[in-house]
């Protein structure tokens, strides 16, 4: 399964950094005790920042992301919104995810 997760890049919101990234952990646990092993998609630095350092403390269970953007979301484009929907449909075509949550 392919997930697209969402932050910010800065600001003084951290309870919603922290929201995000809680919500990252227990929908990773979740899958995974279903059997599945999801893919991300990362958009904002505050969780590309949070899963790095996920990773590094635990890699046999946090995978290579599908693709990551980080300074966008204080000004996103159309442009951004098309890179990251051909990096998740590719995903998909090949056969790397079998959905997109």
């Amino acid at each position: 399964v392919g997930v697209l997760v969402i932050s910010a890049d800065r600001g003084l919101c951290g309870a919603y950094h922290a929201t995000v990234v809680r919500q990252l952990v227990r929908l990773d646990k979740q899958y995974r005790e279903q059997g599945i092993i999801p893919r991300y998609y990362l958009v904002g630095q505050k969780v590309i920042q949070a899963y790095k350092r996920m990773s590094q403390n635990n890699p046999s269970q946090f995978q290579p992301v599908l693709g990551q953007m980080g300074q966008i979301t204080a000004a996103p484009q159309v442009h951004h919104a098309q890179v990251i929907m051909e990096t998740l449909l590719a995903a998909f075509r090949t056969g790397e995810i079998d959905r997109i949550d």
